[in-house]
């Protein structure tokens, strides 16, 4: 049993319940030589193992990079030079714009999802933008009117048969067939 403020040492054994009899003989100190002779091996173990590793993970990408290039070889046999994309090495290539026709989705739900939030958290103001957005299609309804929903490229007002040209004969009156 250990007592406070002492150390533990050849002085002041622990006790371990036992008497002390599994300890066993220690071993005699070993020289300097002898351990630098230990590290070495040591160290000669830990680089064969370290080859080991590094010759088992080149085998690996000499297998990978084996089979890639079967592959390549396949598409070309297949395909032609270009292969299935349609571009040498990356495919097929988009304009830089391409990637906000994703967006104008995401922005069209983003902005119907606010306008429905700003209908529940302020009614009324929503109620004010909605009246002066119809206040502003009725001010516009003649506008439209006339370039979109009536006027086909004709005169306004009712449609006038021009009277007949005195060069022509009169047409006969049309006959009713079998009578």
């Amino acid at each position: 049993m250990s007592k406070i403020g002492v150390g533990v040492g050849e002085d002041f054994p622990v006790d371990d319940g036992h008497g002390g009899a599994g300890a066993g003989p220690q071993g005699s100190p070993r020289t300097e030589q002898e351990e630098f002779e230990a590290w070495k091996q040591r160290r000669a173990e830990h680089r064969a193992q370290r080859d080991a590793w590094r010759a088992q993970r080149e085998e690996w990408r000499a297998r990978k990079r084996a089979f890639k290039e079967n592959m390549r070889r396949a598409v070309h046999e297949s395909f032609g030079p270009d292969g299935y994309r349609g571009g040498p090495r990356y495919g097929m290539r988009f304009p830089f714009w391409a990637p906000f026709f994703v967006l104008i989705p995401i922005l069209a739900i983003a902005t119907f999802v606010a306008v429905i939030a700003a209908a529940f958290e302020a009614p009324f103001a929503f109620l004010a933008l909605v009246m002066g957005v119809l206040l502003f299609a009725v001010m516009r309804q003649r506008h439209w009117r006339r370039h979109f929903h009536y006027d086909y490229g004709m005169a306004q007002g009712p449609i006038v048969t021009p009277p007949p040209s005195p060069q022509q004969p009169p047409a006969p009156p049309p006959t009713i067939a079998g009578a």
